[in-house]
């Protein structure tokens, strides 16, 4: 046969394929395949992004849905876009990319985007940033193209708003089909407690390097324990004993937020809130949460967005503040409750117990409280406890969307939504702190820690960035 080989050349042949994958490893390329193991507590981002609540629904939203834009590593690059977009006369022009597809085949175009976000603006408060959405306006002037209209909007607000997991773009904008990174892969009716994300070809950027997200559901108290078993390789807990090798990304800030109980709460309660504030401050609690922690002067991460939102105008107020000298309350004990199972809030409260407990007339105490969030603590009407420490992950990818985040989670009046887009929120903010309508002891930038094999993950906003994450496992 005139066309065969040398059996020399052959045997080279076979040899090089043989060793091309770790050649390939050696020089620092990342290979295809693979699969990381991720804890979460719910599937909430799978199917409705737009609503997703807590920071696994928003991890899962990130991987399984569309966006114009992300947030990686401290700027803000295009997903679904073409480019950053031009900005001009109080709007944000954005190109969509030809590649992008939703994961049943058909192209992403500019009327899914407007669909998409005017579901958002129509949930108002049913999602967390529907009221963001209200205040700007989209049109679409092409298969390709739309403007987002800010209203004396600022460029990077607006961008930081199209990044965030909630504003994923759905098929003609309603739940159900998504356009992200990975797509879910329905095996039996997808119960029960895991779901598997596959790498999905007609992502705007192309093929994730991974191959497979595999979702475990696991519990805050169980997943130290995961993670250092191998069972998951991704953990948000802190370990007590960190595997050999592995690797830490920034995960996002974490404050510990005060509710008192409601004889405590509007002006009768002031001093006493003012009191218990100062105290914890003097305190120094960041002693007893793992993480970098700054203390809790104002109730959100006054340095936590430097790298996303540097504008001149600060949010936190730097003026000190008077609280005056502490407050009797009458009451023979003091109720400290924390969130059975959080190891790091049932040492704030037992610390923050011993803060209070010259206020009481006999004694103070920690109390664990099952399902414990901000939500149930807010809503209390008759709380067996007096003071509840709750732990709030934020989503917010810039100081002024946390100021609106915060007035929602804590159901008071927030900044008016055109005043966040434009980054005019310092006056909105100096009040809440003077009225101690709002307090924090302690804030944290908390790690992810990934196993020892997965390399390349960044920061995404509050969230680790696993689309280009890769396995350099040998």
């Amino acid at each position: 046969m005139k066309n065969a080989l040398p059996a020399g050349l052959v045997m080279l042949a076979l040899v090089a394929v043989a060793i091309a994958p770790e050649t390939a490893i050696g020089a620092g390329r990342r290979p295809y395949g693979a699969a990381i193991e991720v804890p979460v507590r719910d599937f909430s981002g799978l199917a409705d992004p737009h609503v997703v609540e807590s920071r696994s629904g928003r991890l899962v939203a990130s991987l399984v849905h569309g966006h114009l834009f992300r947030a990686v590593d401290g700027a803000f690059v295009p997903d679904l876009a073409v480019g950053p977009g031009a900005w001009a006369g109080d709007a944000l022009t954005v190109t969509l990319a030809d590649t992008a597809r939703f994961h049943d085949g058909r192209a992403v175009e500019a009327a899914d985007v407007v669909a998409s976000w005017r579901r958002l603006a129509a949930l108002g408060d049913q999602s967390p940033i529907g009221k963001l959405a209200q205040a700007i306006q989209v049109s679409d002037l092409g298969p390709r193209v739309v403007v987002f209209t800010a209203r004396g909007g600022v460029a990077e607000e607006v961008r930081a708003l199209l990044a965030r997991p909630e504003a994923a773009i759905l098929a003609r904008g309603q739940p159900g089909v998504g356009c992200g990174p990975f797509k879910p892969e329905v095996v039996g009716g997808g119960e029960g407690e895991r779901r598997v994300l596959v790498a999905w070809e007609g992502h705007a950027l192309g093929r994730p390097w991974l191959q497979e997200v595999r979702l475990r559901r696991v519990s805050a108290e169980r997943e130290e324990a995961a993670f250092r078993f191998g069972e998951v390789e991704l953990a948000f807990e802190p370990p007590r004993i960190t595997p050999t090798g592995a690797t830490t990304v920034r995960g996002g800030w974490t404050s510990w937020l005060v509710v008192f109980h409601p004889r405590f709460r509007g002006s009768a309660g002031a001093a006493f809130r003012g009191w218990v504030h100062a105290a914890s401050l003097d305190a120094r609690l960041g002693r007893y949460v793992d993480g970098r922690s700054l203390p809790g002067d104002v109730p959100w991460p006054p340095q936590g967005w430097r790298s996303l939102d540097s504008g001149p105008e600060p949010l936190a107020p730097i003026e000190p503040k008077s609280l005056g000298a502490r407050a009797a309350v009458g009451r023979d004990q003091l109720v400290v409750a924390f969130t059975e199972g959080e190891t790091d809030s049932e040492e704030l409260a037992r610390a923050l117990r011993d803060v209070v407990r010259p206020a009481a007339r006999v004694d103070a105490r920690a109390q664990p409280v099952r399902g414990l969030d901000l939500a149930l603590a807010k809503s209390a009407s008759d709380p067996t406890w007096d003071i509840a420490i709750v732990r709030w992950e934020w989503a917010s990818l810039t100081r002024a969307q946390a100021a609106h985040e915060l007035a929602r989670a804590l159901g008071i009046n927030g900044p008016p939504a055109a005043d966040v887009i434009g980054r005019r929120v310092s006056d909105w903010a100096r009040g809440v702190v003077h009225r101690t309508d709002a307090l924090a002891i302690v804030h944290a930038e908390r790690p992810a820690i990934l196993h020892a094999k997965i390399r390349g993950v960044v920061p995404s906003g509050p969230l680790p960035d696993l689309v280009q994450g890769w396995s350099g496992a040998r």
